[in-house]
């Protein structure tokens, strides 16, 4: 009796340890040779009282190294785009543009996290979270001390990258759910070009 309940536990131990760094697994096969990614997002902004403040939707596009372009398109439109080396902020109903130096402008965020190669242990302190919504979670939170955000989680299913949790400095937290993915999508790398449109306020250097 005492050996059949041995090999129970020895079993369900085996089982749970199996399943316990289930997030870290498909957190490092989907960078695993990652180079580029596009999905459309929706994106709700939360409050410390979890009162949703903001609904927004877009689509994105990243090219490692350093490349990407988020795109909101409702409830109003703006464009975020880099070449690597210049990040503009365009919003069209104000005809304004704001132009600045990508690594003094995004620093360590979110962005950097899907458009960087650098090794990302070097930027976050990585562990596993506990599944939620039938996702496998993995926290990132940022060793840097110019972040302007505090943590954020991957939510994965068994084939991508699905979900993303940003908490900031005033306790609001973003929540981005992504479909139509595509990983290593074949995109033109004018896409991460940018010329702002003639008449628009051009702010920055």
């Amino acid at each position: 009796m005492f050996l059949r309940t041995a090999c129970v536990v020895a079993l369900l131990s085996a089982v749970a340890t199996a399943h316990a760094d289930i997030g870290l697994d498909r957190f490092h096969r989907f960078f695993a040779g990652l180079r580029g990614f596009e999905a459309t997002f929706d994106q709700v902004i939360v409050n410390q009282e979890g009162k949703v403040v903001q609904r927004t939707r877009g689509t994105l596009q990243i090219m490692r190294p350093g490349r990407f372009r988020w795109t909101y398109e409702s409830p109003y439109r703006q464009i975020i785009v880099t070449d690597g080396k210049t990040l503009w902020v365009y919003d069209p109903d104000l005809e304004q543009v704001t132009r600045s130096d990508l690594d003094t402008s995004v620093g360590n965020t979110p962005a950097v996290l899907l458009s960087t190669e650098e090794p990302l242990d070097t930027l976050f302190r990585i562990s596993e979270a506990p599944p939620e919504d039938g996702l496998a979670w993995v926290a990132l939170e940022p060793k840097g001390q110019e972040a302007n955000f505090t943590r954020v989680l991957l939510g994965f299913d068994d084939r991508a990258l699905v979900a993303m949790e940003i908490g900031d400095s005033f306790s609001q937290t973003v929540k981005l759910n992504f479909t139509r993915i595509k990983r290593n999508p074949d995109l033109d790398p004018a896409l991460f070009e940018f010329k702002p449109p003639a008449g628009v306020d051009v702010i920055g250097r």
